[in-house]
């Protein structure tokens, strides 16, 4: 599996990596994670970074996870800043310049440092520090992407305008071909998506419908099949549906101009328009489903069974005989 989690009701909504480059420092060349700051959550509510720090030899860099007051440190103050990269192990600073060397000479390097995973029974996002499973599966993906044909084509070295670098920054770093933007994971699923709508396509064909068919397709309907391919058929949790307050739907453009036209009618935006008058249609089906209306007539022959039943039949004695004594 290419994306473990830590338990059965988890799933793996992303994975924080970092790029590293060699400190500059002849007596020291430790990688240095390339990171401007370490938050993860900063709310009043809850508060999440993790911790760059040196290990206790001071030859590489380890990472640690922190909650509300235990962040004793300041995540906004990491190893990068107005182009410049800090050593956490020896304190060398080292200059913009000499990272787009590193990367021009295909030395700027990768490391899995935490997986982000979301819940089926519980509210929010769970931060981890990446393990060995994590790494495991990232080599497995290694070993996948080599079979994939990579996305060809250059990235332009040109700015679209004065003001603008459009993509040509990144080629500064050595990222020169499109392929250069994704790793070996997300290069496999890209592929197994693209795979995935292909098939698709192959199966509306022999169906005999037309493929234009493919375009009344959900995202849910490509996704549900990729997920069988991708992920051994589970599918992505969502988060537990008591506390989920989001509603989404696809309507065609017509009726939503219909829609917003009629809110502007009432006098109110469109989101409040639909849960009002969906609320009221609601209220009325389950009236409906749970009260039963009787004309006159029919009352009345309700009321008269209720003063004047009928002698009971031979059924309705034999039911009664069978039922268990009340004390």
């Amino acid at each position: 599996m290419l994306y473990p989690s830590s338990a059965k009701d988890r799933e793996i909504l992303g994975y924080f990596w970092v790029r590293q480059v060699h400190c500059s420092n002849p007596a020291c060349r430790v990688l240095i994670p390339v990171v401007n700051q370490t938050w993860l959550a900063n709310k009043s509510s809850r508060r999440i970074a993790y911790r760059i720090k040196p290990n206790a030899q001071r030859t590489g860099i380890e990472y640690s996870l922190h909650y509300d007051d235990e962040i004793d440190f300041d995540p906004k103050e990491a190893t990068y800043g107005n182009n410049k990269l800090l050593c956490p192990c020896c304190g060398e600073v080292t200059p913009g310049k000499y990272m787009r060397v590193e990367g021009m000479a295909g030395r700027i390097e990768q490391e899995l440092v935490l997986a982000c995973e979301v819940s089926s029974q519980q509210q929010g996002r769970f931060y981890r520090l990446a393990n060995d499973t994590d790494r495991n599966a990232w080599r497995r993906a290694v070993e996948m992407a080599a079979s994939v044909i990579p996305i060809e084509g250059d990235v332009s070295p040109d700015r679209p305008s004065g003001n603008a670098r459009g993509l040509s920054a990144v080629t500064r770093y050595g990222m020169l071909k499109f392929a250069d933007f994704f790793n070996a994971r997300q290069t496999v699923t890209l592929d197994a998506f693209a795979r995935t709508i292909r098939a698709t396509r192959e199966e509306i064909a022999k169906s005999g419908e037309s493929v234009e068919a493919l375009r009344g397709l959900t995202n849910h309907d490509i996704a549900v099949r990729f997920q069988a391919v991708h992920f051994g058929g589970r599918t992505m949790p969502q988060t537990a549906s008591e506390t989920n307050r989001r509603v989404s739907l696809r309507i065609p453009p017509e009726d939503k101009a219909l829609l917003m036209r009629a809110a502007a009618l009432e006098q109110t935006n469109l989101t409040e328009f639909m849960v009002r008058a969906s609320l009221e249609a609601a209220r009325g089906t389950i009236h409906r489903a749970e009260r039963l209306a009787l004309s006159e007539r029919d009352s009345l022959a309700v009321l008269d069974l209720l003063e004047n039943p009928p002698a009971p039949n031979a059924r309705l004695v034999a039911a009664a005989g069978g039922l268990p004594d009340h004390q």
